[in-house]
């Protein structure tokens, strides 16, 4: 079944002003405070509280919990006065949701050993259909940022394995961006970037449960494909180089690989959205 929710727009409720950010410790709990007409750090805080609380447990799409976070968005405007622009006369507005999950049979092979997903390796949903490879050659592509990277001709049609630096004020080169390396390496059949290490176990539970997402594109837009996109463990760079990255120099060549890592799309249904109102205000 696909699930249903509602998302909201935060607007003025979730900016804090100057002010509230220059705050060096801000606490855990703050009490609800009176509404003032003027706007202020404290009245930002009193909504911004009670609107990323525990209590409404991180507001995921197609939860309860998204519905309790929006209907407390909807009764604010309402108690301001903000006159309904939605769909039947009311402040919310059908938009369409999908949810996104890792295909059953998805999975990574080295040299014909299956490896385990989540444990082994972490996927990446890329939101468009993941091209398959079967024998595809492991590749090091160097070091993120670095001069001495394959260029997008070199990588084509291998799976290639990208090493990351880590540390504080790193350059934009060198962090990585999923969506940037997946289109400097379009034509490559796979990318492993090397950073599992730094992913807390929530991080990766997050990952593995199904995602669901506002989809307002034409399903004909599916038919762009994309490399297989993995995070990896030192672990799983050696296993696919057959060698520890501080001793292979880019363009080093590994062990031969297969892989299917797409994700599947429930039906498409409707969700809602909110608020959405007039710019009028009752006297």
């Amino acid at each position: 079944m696909q699930a249903v929710g509602r998302f909201a727009v935060l607007g003025a409720f979730v900016a804090l002003t100057a002010q509230a950010r220059a705050q060096t410790a801000l606490p855990l709990k703050h009490a609800p405070a009176r509404t003032q007409t003027a706007i202020t750090p404290a009245d930002l805080m009193t909504r911004l509280y009670l609107y990323s609380d525990d209590s409404m447990m991180g507001r995921l799409a197609g939860s309860e919990y998204n519905l309790k976070a929006t209907a407390y968005i909807a009764s604010e405007v309402k108690r301001f006065g903000l006159l309904p622009a939605g769909d039947s006369g009311g402040y919310f507005q059908n938009v369409p949701l999908v949810k996104r999950q890792l295909d059953p049979s998805a999975g990574l092979s080295i040299d014909g050993r299956a490896l385990r997903p989540w444990d082994d390796f972490v996927p990446r949903d890329a939101g468009r259909t993941t091209r398959a490879f079967d024998g595809a050659q492991a590749v090091f592509a160097g070091v993120l940022g670095d001069s001495t990277m394959l260029t997008p001709d070199q990588a084509a049609g291998k799976f290639i394995v990208i090493a990351v630096r880590s540390g504080p004020n790193l350059p934009p080169s060198a962090q990585v961006n999923r969506g940037a390396l997946l289109s400097r390496y379009r034509t490559a059949a796979g990318i492993a970037v090397v950073a599992l290490e730094t992913f807390p176990p929530q991080a990766i539970n997050f990952f593995r449960q199904p995602q669901t997402i506002m989809r307002d594109t034409p399903a004909a837009a599916d038919t762009i494909s994309l490399p297989v996109y993995v995070y990896v463990n030192a672990a799983g760079a050696r296993l696919l180089l057959g060698a520890s990255l501080d001793s292979v120099r880019a363009g080093a060549a590994g062990r031969w690989c297969t892989a299917r890592c797409r994700s599947s799309t429930c039906p498409r249904r409707r969700a809602t959205w909110s608020p959405f109102c007039r710019a009028a205000i009752r006297s």
